[in-house]
């Protein structure tokens, strides 16, 4: 069925287009930079351009024009939240999952929530988007910021252990504030954020505020807010198929109390049709196309229900609301994961069978395809081979798209003793990538590494 899903990517395909007067197979290009931005669905730009040309119109008036904004506004606002299994009106739709982290810290200072002497915990795995505007926020609270580490060489898993430790020495402090990644965009190693959050919640009482990055997990398993626990979460549309915008989760009761930047004349009003779906936290005119486009790439995630169906899976299974769009998305996820599985473990078993690959390149992170997203950070093992920066231009010569760096994870560059060397190779798979694709990258990865990485 993969080749039914990226037909209906343009960049896919025009890049299945096979002209045997001038397109070799090898040369098609490969898109494996996916953990930076993926491809975006057909469905999406329709939608976008549809709103362009017909929904073009501030909202809160009788012209046509202006209710179909208005209706665009309240069904992907129903969108979100079925994606995020929340309320609608708990959704905030933002620039970028950056932006809304900066602006919750900022919120989160001038409430007092976090105050002096509190314990703000953050992680190393952590890209910066989770990490930064947490700092500015305890140094301005006069907060301790305490880490939790990973284990470079148990999965690059966080040591949970820490913090347990931490709670049950006598005289401790619970945490204030807690902020963790789902899965780590470097590594793609899946955290437990259900049993951290647990933790401090119960050691605070219930005070400590919890924040997840899903910007990595979020193409690759459902988000669910309620089953983490969490008190507010962030994705980035873009890296599950969508246009450039984000959106955060807040519990309701926190987004109508904490303090709200704003034109004194705009809602002091969480989202209600009543009230124009606007939202006290969207501070000017929304990207009404780009709103269009979150609708669109969760509806198409929804659809791959019948991937499921196709599969012999039970598209019901798991939820009460078997006919309703958040159970379509939970069989969706599903036919997603059973085929990254399976591109994760024809990766990992040629990374094994071959013996240049198997001596010549470290993998970080975990070395099965449980308890990962199909994300996988790569560096030669030798101190003399090329660099990740080389094997990414390698790599580009041959067709195939893969990154190279920090990526904006220097916690974790950090703790794998990496800082101020390069970084690592990235290579992602998504829904739409195929085993001949992976097949190509391990070719390619063999070649540059064979007679360099001894």
């Amino acid at each position: 069925k993969c080749h039914s899903v990226r037909s209906q990517f343009p960049a896919l395909a025009l890049a299945d287009v096979h002209d045997p007067n001038t397109t070799a197979a090898t040369e098609r290009p490969v898109y494996l930079d996916g953990p930076g931005g993926t491809q975006v669905h057909q469905s999406v730009v329709e939608a976008m351009s549809n709103a362009l040309v017909h929904k073009m119109s501030n909202i809160g008036y009788d012209y046509a024009s202006s209710r179909k904004c208005l209706d665009l506004v309240s069904s992907a606002r129903g969108a979100a939240a079925d994606f995020l299994n929340c309320e609608s009106r708990e959704v905030v739709f933002g620039q970028s999952s950056t932006a809304l982290a900066f602006d919750l810290a900022r919120m989160i200072n001038q409430s007092g929530h976090v105050a002096a002497g509190d314990e703000v915990w953050l992680s190393q795995s952590e890209h910066e988007t989770n990490v930064s505007p947490w700092l500015y926020m305890a140094q301005a609270a006069g907060a301790t910021v305490r880490w939790l580490p990973l284990l470079p060489d148990d999965g690059c898993r966080l040591d949970l252990t820490v913090l347990e430790r931490h709670l049950a020495a006598p005289g401790s402090k619970a945490p204030a504030f807690l902020a963790l990644g789902a899965a780590a965009n470097a590594t793609g190693t899946i955290h437990d954020v259900s049993r951290a959050i647990g933790l401090a919640k119960a050691a605070s009482n219930g005070r400590c505020l919890a924040v997840v990055d899903a910007v990595h997990y979020a193409p690759h398993r459902l988000v669910d807010v309620k089953a983490w626990g969490c008190d507010f979460a962030l994705t980035s549309v873009y890296k599950w198929f969508g246009p450039h915008m984000a959106l955060m989760f807040g519990k309701a009761s926190l987004l109508a109390s904490l303090p709200a930047q704003k034109v004194r004349p705009a809602t002091n009003e969480l989202p209600t049709l009543e009230g124009y779906e606007l939202s006290r936290h969207e501070r000017g005119t929304l990207n009404f196309e780009g709103i269009a486009g979150v609708e669109a790439a969760v509806n198409y995630l929804a659809s791959l229900a019948a991937l499921s169906v196709d599969r012999g899976q039970d598209a019901t299974a798991g939820t009460e609301a078997g006919d309703g769009r958040r159970a379509q998305l939970l069989a969706g996820y599903g036919a997603i994961e059973a085929h990254e599985r399976g591109l994760s473990s024809h990766f990992l078993d040629g990374l094994r069978a071959s013996p240049s690959l198997r001596h010549g390149l470290r993998l970080y992170g975990e070395q099965s395809p449980e308890g990962r997203c199909p994300t996988f950070a790569l560096r030669c093992a030798a101190a003399d081979g090329p660099s990740p920066e080389d094997l990414s231009a390698q790599l580009s010569a041959a067709g195939i798209m893969a990154t190279h760096g920090s990526f904006y994870a220097e916690e974790l560059e950090k703790a794998l003793g990496l800082s101020g060397k390069g970084g690592m190779l990235r290579v992602g798979f998504m829904h739409y990538t195929t085993t001949a694709e992976v097949d190509r990258l391990l070719a390619a990865l063999e070649a540059s590494l064979a007679s360099k990485c001894k």
